[in-house]
């Protein structure tokens, strides 16, 4: 007797676990808006989606690469019930087509023009004219020694791609920077 009670007992939770999955969806849009753990997407029909990114959960594809507003994206999603009606978690966000304000496929070595030089590393802009900031770490090379960039001045900089310690972005890590002419 106490066996068909724990039969039914695991029938009738596997059945609630299954009714409590989310299932995962996909939708194919243009990023009109990005915030510390939210991106909003237009479809084609104009229909907004806001999704939330999971610091855990959410990854990205390709994986040197965060959205920016005026990408096409494909989003791999779950919905599921919050406090304050659904809410829609994004797993994969998948580039599509970079957009103006995108920086997308980066490769090192790259020579950019330094805007800012300080302790942290360097803010410069690429050739496409995009802004960007090599962080400095304990390894940084600067070449020829003692060279200290100033703004105007163009640069060589080796980096490596990591994700940011907090948040969603990037952090491009300079290995050596170099005087370029």
């Amino acid at each position: 007797m106490n066996g068909k009670r724990f039969a039914v007992a695991i029938c009738a939770l596997a059945f609630l676990s299954a009714l409590s999955v989310a299932r995962a969806d996909e939708a194919a849009g243009v990023v009109t808006e990005m915030g510390f753990n939210k991106i909003a997407i237009k479809d084609k029909a104009g229909a907004l989606r806001q999704l939330t990114l999971s610091q855990g959960d959410t990854k990205f594809d390709p994986d040197t690469w965060r959205p920016a507003e005026g990408d096409a994206v494909i989003v791999t999603f779950t919905q599921q019930d919050g406090r304050r009606g659904p809410v829609l978690t994004a797993s994969l966000v998948k580039l599509g087509k970079a957009g103006p304000n995108s920086i997308a496929n980066l490769k090192s070595p790259i020579v950019v023009s330094v805007t800012e030089s300080g302790k942290t590393g360097i803010k410069a802009t690429l050739p496409d004219g995009k802004a960007i900031k090599f962080t400095r770490h304990s390894g940084t090379v600067y070449t020829p020694a003692g060279w200290v960039p100033a703004s105007g001045e163009k640069a060589r900089v080796v980096f490596r791609i990591q994700p940011a310690r907090l948040g969603y972005g990037l952090t491009y890590l300079a290995d050596t920077i170099e005087k370029a002419n």
